[in-house]
């Protein structure tokens, strides 16, 4: 959907309340047809608008909803990412064991589908969960 390249440039150029409320139109109009994979889009939208705006309580429940539907629909490579980005917004709030296992659950999908621009920022993100937590021989794998 447009509306969802419009919410991703606006978070992009810093202004999160307004691409939240772009997500929160997509999905609205996404329930309004009953497009499962643009609502699954939209609210994965929302939830990387909350994240930005550091709600993470409510990023949570959106990327949880966005999964469920990707999963329901078959969708692997989209449960790849938002597995990813659960681990990112678990690095966030310090929790490295539940970062590393969504990482490392994101990672084989990302390499079947061959994906190099989410292969570098996964394998980016696995090296600063080593680091963190003081594996720096592991860090230097990624």
């Amino acid at each position: 959907m447009c509306q969802l390249a419009f919410t991703q440039r606006r978070r992009g150029l810093g202004d999160a309340q307004l691409a939240l409320s772009s997500a929160q139109e997509a999905h609205a109009l996404a329930v309004e047809v009953h497009s499962t994979i643009d609502i699954a889009h939209a609210l994965a939208a929302i939830a990387g608008s909350y994240q930005y705006l550091r709600e993470y309580t409510t990023t949570r429940t959106y990327y949880d909803q966005a999964l469920n539907l990707y999963k329901e629909l078959g969708r692997r490579l989209e449960v790849a990412k938002i597995v990813h980005y659960q681990g990112a917004l678990h690095f966030t709030l310090g929790d490295y064991t539940a970062a590393l296992r969504c990482m490392t659950e994101a990672l084989p999908v990302f390499e079947e589908f061959s994906d190099k621009n989410l292969l570098a920022h996964l394998t980016t993100d696995l090296a600063r969960i080593y680091i963190a937590t003081g594996s720096t021989e592991i860090a230097h794998e990624y």
